[in-house]
Parts: structure tokens; sequence; C-alpha cells
């Protein structure tokens, strides 16, 4: 609904008439109705609404003066009460003008729009149609939107040829517009009729690091899952699906895209899954990091991992006369035991160290071998 502005005021009683053709000549046309001009001015209504820069802008209406009354007097207003000065040959041209100044330079030549009125009354005016084709040159250079107004039962193979490619606003009731109306008045303000922009989601703008070679999505569920792992105690336990969805969606990912970055990372050999069959297909029941999967994770999100792995080398060549136990590692170092347990499952795997109960979660490392203490005093950190 388009909200109303300042009441518009009478309009003169003279009549121009607007269809006459332009080489019949330009006095017959200004001659029509001349007398009842006399002593009057210039009567049109007060703007309403202005544009933010202070300026209003100016439309022209294209129309057949058989449609003056009964629907052009009364669109024009309304234009005006939406703050568009919209420029009627009633209201503008009084007994002396030139026409062709006050038509072709002043009405088409100063209009930021052109509303062309097509009816079963326009669309045979040749004043009509070299008002439209002046508008269209104005508009393809660029100095004038074109805006056809197709009022009653036109049917659209009627339209004049140079609107064939302009979008154009039809009025059925030329009583009762107010959204064509609001149409017109959003074209000519430029305005789009879109739903406003909200936030992007929120793992768009999460400060979490993308770990190298990821992108952003499957970046969060790697850490989600490495994550879940640290607060288990163990990167090897088989991690439920529902609590990993769960996070995810607290940062704006669906569980499709979750399912999604699962598989993707599945096939980055980071993340190793559970499936089980349910109704027609598979149904992801867990995930559990892989060495190489926690290893992203842990250089790219844990503070301090490399200090960390000297760390517990030094711990383990410090006390290798006995038998230790990994949790305890990590609690002398105030450290997770979940970290510590990698940490000394890559040393395994590397001939650093002997252990047992490496895949079980209580790891024992039984003895510490000489290469530990070489790599530790050749690797520069």
């Amino acid at each position: 609904m388009v909200e109303p502005g300042s009441q518009a005021g009478p309009a003169p009683s003279a009549t121009v008439v607007s269809d006459a053709s332009p080489s019949s000549g330009g006095l017959k046309r200004a001659a029509i109705g001349l007398g009842s001009f006399a002593g009057t001015h210039r009567e049109k209504p007060s703007g309403g609404r202005k544009v933010t820069n202070g300026t209003a802008p100016r439309a022209f209406l294209s129309h057949s003066s058989a449609d003056k009354d009964k629907f052009v007097l009364g669109f024009a207003r309304k234009l005006w009460e939406n703050g568009i000065e919209a420029w009627v040959d009633r209201w503008e041209m009084l007994p002396g003008d030139s026409l062709a100044e006050k038509v072709y330079e002043e009405g088409l030549g100063g209009a930021d729009a052109v509303v062309a009125i097509v009816s079963k009354n326009s669309i045979d005016s040749p004043w009509v149609k070299d008002e439209l084709n002046t508008a269209k040159v104005r508009q393809i250079t660029g100095r004038c939107m074109l805006i056809p107004v197709i009022l009653g039962d036109v049917d659209e193979d009627q339209l004049p040829v140079v609107l064939g490619s302009t979008i154009w606003e039809r009025i059925g009731d030329p009583n009762d517009y107010d959204l064509p109306l609001r149409r017109v008045v959003d074209a000519i303000y430029n305005r789009r009729d879109r739903p406003g922009l909200g936030r992007p989601p929120a793992y768009v703008e999460s400060p979490i690091e993308a770990v190298p070679g990821l992108d952003k999505k499957d970046s969060i569920v790697l850490k989600i899952i490495g994550d879940l792992a640290i607060e288990e105690g163990d990167s090897l336990l088989l991690l439920n699906s529902r609590p990993i969805f769960a996070r995810v969606g607290d940062l704006g990912l669906g569980e499709e895209q979750a399912k999604e970055s699962l598989e993707i990372l599945e096939e980055e050999h980071l993340v190793s899954l559970s499936k089980v069959h349910e109704g027609d297909g598979l149904s992801m029941h867990g995930a559990m990091l892989t060495g190489s999967g926690f290893d992203r994770y842990l250089g790219t999100y844990f503070d301090g991992y490399d200090s960390l792995v000297r760390s517990v080398g030094g711990e383990l060549i410090n006390n290798a006369q006995e038998q230790q136990d990994a949790d305890e590692v990590a609690d002398r170092l105030g450290t997770s035991v979940a970290v510590v347990r990698h940490v000394v499952r890559r040393f395994k795997e590397r001939g650093f160290v002997y252990a047992v109960g490496v895949n079980e979660g209580n790891i024992i490392v039984t003895e510490t071998r000489p290469r530990l203490r070489r790599w530790l005093e050749e690797t520069v950190w």
C-alpha cells in the first residue's frame, strides 16, 4: 500500500489534446480549449516525499487525452504524493507556450522516467508514438527510464513495437491500482522490493582457521571431532555422530553438509566412518580420527603442539629406567591425555619406543630407544 502524502489541488479545466499528430500542426493541438486558460495559473499538486539527496525525480506521462480525466490525472496526483514530479500537459502548459519546447525540451527532455500509459485510446495515437520513440532513444542512451503501464484489456500483441523489450505493469481497474502504483514508484526510485539481507551462517564468520588443504566447512568438522576426542581422552575412540552434528549445527551447518564433509575427510584419510544399515540404506553412525587426521588437527588447532612433542620425548628419556604410563606423563606435563597418547603412538610407529596397550588406550612405554634421543638432538624447532 502506498502511503498518501499531501492532498492534490484541483486541476485546471482546460484540455490540451495529447494525441494529435505532430504532422497535423502544433497550433491545432494548442488551440483546443485555449479560451479556458485565460487568467489561470499552472495549478498542480504539491510534492510528497523527496528522495534522499533532496531532488525529486521527474516523470513524463505519455498518454491519450481520452484517458486524462478518467485515469491519468489521478495517477499523476498519486505520483506527486509519493515525491515524484509527474509532468502532465494540463498542469504545465499555458496559452502562448511553445508546444515543441514544452513537450520535448521540458517534459521529455527533463524527465528521469517516461511513464507510457498504453490504452486502446493511445495505441494508434501518432503523437503518443512520437513521444515513445523519443523516450526510447533517451532510454537507450541512458538518460531516462521507460516504464510502460498497460491500462485496461490491451493485448500484449497490440503493444507498440518500441515497447517490445521493456517490462511493463498492467492496471486492470483504473480506480484500484495500489500495487501497480507501488511498483511504478519503486521503478522510478530504483528500489527493488527484495528481502532484507541477513547475516551469513555462523561458520562463515567463525574465527576457526582452515586446515591447509581443506575448505572451511571440512576444517570445522575436523576441529569438532578433534575437540571431542580430546574431551573423551583418546583419538582412537569411535565418536557418536549425534554430538558431531549438534556442534556443527551450532555453527550454522546442516546435518547433510556435515555428512558431506565427513565423507570428504574420509576420502582424505583423515577420519574413519562407521555406518550401519538403516531402512533402505546406510546411516552414518560414528567417526574416528586417523593418526594423520589427529596430526592435522593438532598442528592447526593445538597451541604449542611441536613443543609438547619434545616435552613428551624428554619425559620418556629422563625416566627411561622404568616403565611409563602415558597418562601419568600427561599428568606430569599438565596436558591432554589424548594428545600424549597420540604422541607415544607416533613414537612407537617410528621405532623411538617400545610400548604395549597402544590400541587399548592405556599405553605403557616399556623401553625408550636411543633413536628418540638422537631425533630430539637433531631436530630443530
